[in-house]
């Protein structure tokens, strides 16, 4: 059994898919020990070898990257994709939480989103909704002004397409971002419109999760501090977030001298 923990980590790229292969291999002996094919796990006597994994430089824009795909968007007249995207952009939501977003979790008074679930793809490529990744992924995150009214102004043009098109737009758990049949978006889907933008915009690369590490990274460069972008990206722990923006917070570590002499000056 070690040997296959070690061919794993061979041909394995990641500490976390290495794990999950474990996780699988100790579920099938636990079965295998319930139904007297075994007596003992021998799992239980193997180390796991440790991956040294290569880290990919993050992906994510800078302020005017973010400001040009957004115009963009606006410019071309379709309210859903620039909203979509605005809405990833400025709240760091996993794409899955935005997927399951609904507006019943959007407080137009106190201008939050109440992230309480995800969508994830089952068998059959069905979309599955589902609690949170972790306790801390359930969360409330604060929206600027604009944005909410935007946001606001999407819902009413949204019930006035869907009523159009005869579907029931006062739903309570009407989806803030669907697709033609007012059903869950895919991924792929949403991959390929923003593919599709920055293309025309003549921008690098970037990915749907990127910009969820553009929104953090403008984020410490604005000032926040580590909690505050642990809490609002729904990190289990703030070592997580440091580990994940490494870069930014080196550049934070290495500003502190200067930021003590401003302040005795």
């Amino acid at each position: 059994m070690q040997k296959v923990a070690n061919d794993l980590s061979t041909e394995t790229t990641s500490n976390m898919l290495l794990k999950k292969y474990i996780n699988l291999i100790d579920r099938l002996l636990r079965y295998a020990i319930r139904q007297d094919i075994i007596r003992d796990n021998p799992l239980k006597l193997v180390i796991i070898p440790r991956i040294q994994e290569t880290k990919k430089p993050l992906n994510y824009y800078n302020k005017r990257q973010l400001k040009t795909l957004l115009s963009y968007l606006k410019r071309e007249k379709n309210l859903q994709d620039y909203m979509l995207f605005k809405t990833l952009a400025y709240t760091g939501m996993r794409i899955g939480e935005l997927i399951a977003l609904t507006w019943q979790d959007i407080d137009f008074v106190k201008g939050t989103i109440d992230v309480n679930k995800t969508a994830t793809i089952g068998y059959h490529n069905k979309v599955i909704i589902t609690d949170g990744k972790t306790k801390t992924s359930n969360r409330t995150i604060a929206l600027d002004k604009e944005t909410i009214q935007e946001l606001k102004h999407w819902k009413q043009i949204q019930a006035k397409e869907l009523l159009k098109r005869g579907y029931n737009a006062m739903n309570k758990e009407q989806l803030v971002f669907s697709n033609r049949y007012n059903r869950y978006f895919d991924k792929g889907t949403l991959n390929k419109k923003l593919k599709t933008c920055i293309n025309n915009c003549n921008l690098p690369k970037l990915s749907l999760h990127g910009l969820r590490h553009t929104h953090a990274t403008l984020l410490f460069e604005g000032g926040a501090s580590v909690k505050q972008v642990q809490t609002r990206l729904g990190h289990s722990n703030a070592s997580m977030t440091m580990n994940v923006y490494t870069h930014i917070t080196k550049e934070r570590l290495d500003d502190i001298p200067n930021l003590f002499v401003a302040t005795m000056n």
